[in-house]
């Protein structure tokens, strides 16, 4: 069965991905075989229900998303970010009320899948490599820069909202996608009202409002009383999915699983250490194991797991006075993304690791670091240097 627009065509079994408020297809232009993704919202009534009915209600809050995120396509202009193509409505062939009046937002596909599916992948049970982590890395920091010049907050980061689009020359460009919660920061706000986001990724302030009852495990999707959540806490999400990123896992678990007792994941988060990076409880009841550093299955280079044990501690701050500050962040990873990335070949040892050094640093700096790296206190470590 097929479904289309005026102008795209997609099968309905050929689905990408899907929401609480849409599904997303592969979908093809009718005239050039031009390959997207059609983003279709289940309903987009636009007028709530006068006898009150509930799910009519709902499909005026997709519209309410499909707006928004409409609103921020048209105006983005960047790389990193999913391209914005088109709005149609869907063509009916079917006059049940279900299916009435739907619409279809077309974007860029990016034939790569998405950042989760990479993650999943057998090869990155233990996360990203070296090369692949930095890619990541800097192309969501550059999305987020750029939002960031347009006073705008995503608010749903995780690798399910990050894409990959790999081009005729292999080159790999990961993407942000799924604008439908972003927000714009007017001028003099500090913070948003509303409770959105994922579970698993969400600051431990939005997660306590969240879970208002631990006795029936159950999530609050609405709130009765304002509650303030700095804009910062979107660094939290980007927190969460860098450690995911390094090592395969997320950071705070409870043993039953992160759905399966929130309450448990609401006592990590509520009572994680200051500096910490990960808690996890390694058995039912039991302690929560915590860490402030990378596991050692983690495949980073030693020092660029050390960059990142002094970033993510800031990252995955759960008390707002101290939650680090945009500025402050895209700086930091300025300076991170600026260092060079040398890789090294210990000829005695026979192991290739990369360290990173200040484009402006000498041969002999260099060399006395790789020695400390090494601990080759003697000198009698021999390196071959070369750079990708």
């Amino acid at each position: 069965m097929c479904e289309e627009t005026t102008n795209y065509l997609w099968a309905v079994q050929d689905i990408l991905g899907h929401g609480a408020t849409s599904q997303v297809y592969k979908a093809y232009n009718k005239s050039t075989g031009e390959v997207v993704a059609a983003k279709v919202y289940q309903n987009s009534s636009n007028s709530h229900s006068p006898h009150g009915d509930k799910k009519a209600n709902r499909n005026q809050d997709y519209r309410t998303i499909l707006d928004h995120e409409l609103d921020i396509l048209k105006s983005a202009n960047h790389e990193n970010i999913v391209r914005y193509i088109a709005l149609e409505p869907v063509i009916s062939f079917d006059t049940s009320r279900s299916i009435n009046n739907r619409e279809a937002l077309l974007i860029e596909y990016c034939n790569g899948g998405s950042l989760h599916n990479v993650l999943e992948l057998p090869e990155n049970r233990y996360g990203l490599l070296e090369d692949e982590f930095m890619l990541v890395f800097k192309h969501l920091t550059n999305s987020l820069k750029y939002l960031h010049t347009k006073n705008t907050i995503h608010r749903d980061i995780k690798p399910d909202n990050i894409m990959l689009s790999i081009n005729i020359n292999a080159e790999r460009t990961y993407k942000l996608a799924d604008l439908g919660v972003a927000r714009l920061m007017n001028e003099g706000e500090n913070a948003f009202t509303t409770l959105v986001g994922t579970e698993e990724y969400i600051h431990p302030e939005l997660y306590r409002a969240a879970v208002h009852d631990d006795k029936t495990n159950a999530l609050r999707t609405a709130l009765k009383t304002r509650v303030d959540f700095p804009f910062e806490v979107d660094l939290w999400s980007l927190g969460v999915t860098l450690y995911q990123c390094a090592t395969g896992e997320l950071p705070f678990q409870p043993f039953a699983g992160t759905r399966k007792d929130r309450a448990v994941m609401k006592r990590i988060l509520d009572t994680k250490p200051s500096g910490c990076i990960s808690g996890v409880e390694n058995s039912l009841g039991g302690d929560i194991q915590w860490s402030k550093t990378l596991p050692g299955s983690c495949r980073l280079s030693k020092d660029l797991k050390q960059q990142l044990e002094i970033l993510l501690p800031r990252l995955l701050e759960s008390d707002r006075n101290k939650l680090m500050r945009f500025p402050e962040f895209f700086k930091e990873t300025d300076q991170l993304f600026n260092l060079m990335p040398i890789y090294y070949l210990n000829l005695k040892r026979f192991i290739l690791t990369c360290s990173y050094f200040e484009p402006t640093e000498s041969i002999t700096k260099l060399y006395d670091k790789l020695q400390k790296q090494n601990n080759d206190k003697n000198h009698e470590e021999y390196f071959c240097l070369f750079q990708k």
